[in-house]
């Protein structure tokens, strides 16, 4: 079952979860999955989009405050859905993320996941959010039926390999000595992968939201700076900046002043065995053991950019 995720970028985490614990059912073919993370540089964005919508045969929607704010995401693609829906030609199911106002959504008149629409979010253990959400979906799919001869000799087959192997510690990774140039290397690839995130990222802001206009204008090699408007009013504005200064890190500070500052957010350059990533310091505290891919650490730079803007457009009900 070709299956459509419709989510704002504010809840990247909950879209992440949820397609982790859509995994057995994607292992057994009994769906795929597309989401706007799917669209390849140079590809129509609206286009690709409409285009997955017309085609899926269920569509999930992430509902939160920032969902339904988003003019794209309520006024485009939820839409769209419904349309389907009424038709009989798509299912539509409400995956609630954050508390929000949804009953009164169009969404309001259709069952909600997790059980009784509670939010992914307020739940204790999110592992057991997200299960109720797959023993529902999984009553959605077209029953399996199962050959258990052939699993069986399937499962013979992979032990039968298995005990073929000497027995053997599994403790065999030896840690990579990443040298200064690979250090340096990561850290600059990565900067100037996010200017193209920012720039890209401010654009398609711009034509999904006719008020919102920006300037994002790099000064130098390592700094970049990021002004975002609402009717012509600077809401948010950054100074975005690579550095070795006491540790490789990309920073950010509040402001396009030129003038040098400190800086408020870090995304540090790490290393674990053999792995480099960014260790995420937004804030005054670490908020993530896992290291970031250079993917991930941009969409961390856009979400605290948006925030004020996103703030503010709250604040105005």
């Amino acid at each position: 079952m070709r299956t459509f995720i419709s989510y704002s970028h504010a809840d990247e985490t909950f879209r992440q979860e949820l397609e982790k614990h859509l995994s057995l059912l994607k292992r057994e073919k009994r769906l795929s999955i597309w989401h706007d993370r799917r669209i390849r540089a140079g590809d129509d964005i609206d286009g690709e989009i409409s285009e997955s919508l017309e085609t899926a045969d269920l569509a999930l929607f992430l509902v939160s405050s920032d969902f339904i704010a988003s003019n794209y995401c309520y006024g485009v693609e939820l839409a769209r859905a419904l349309e389907r829906k009424q038709q009989g030609s798509l299912i539509v199911v409400p995956v609630i993320a954050r508390p929000c106002d949804w009953h009164s959504s169009p969404l309001g008149i259709l069952k909600g996941v997790p059980r009784d629409g509670k939010p992914i979010s307020t739940w204790g253990n999110r592992d057991e959010a997200y299960l109720d959400v797959i023993n529902e979906l999984r009553k959605l799919l077209p029953k399996q039926e199962v050959d258990l001869a052939t699993t069986a000799s399937a499962v013979s087959q992979s032990l039968a390999k298995v005990t073929e192997r000497a027995a053997r510690s599994s403790n065999l990774t030896i840690a990579k000595k990443w040298t200064n140039l690979e250090l340096d290397s990561f850290l600059h690839d990565s900067f100037d992968f996010l200017c193209s995130y920012l720039k890209n990222s401010a654009l398609e802001l711009q034509e999904r939201n006719p008020e919102i206009s920006s300037n994002v204008r790099q000064t130098t090699q390592d700094d970049l700076q990021i002004v975002l408007y609402r009717h012509g009013k600077a809401i948010s504005e950054f100074t975005v900046f690579s550095s070795r200064e006491h540790g490789r890190a990309i920073r950010m500070r509040q402001g396009v002043s030129d003038l040098s500052g400190g800086y408020s957010d870090e995304l540090s350059v790490e290393t674990h065995e053999r792995q480099i990533g960014f260790q995420d310091r937004m804030g005054y505290y670490s908020t993530d053991a896992q290291l970031l891919d250079k993917e991930l650490a941009a969409e961390k730079v856009w979400a605290r950019i948006m925030e004020p803007l996103q703030d503010f457009s709250s604040n105005q009900f």
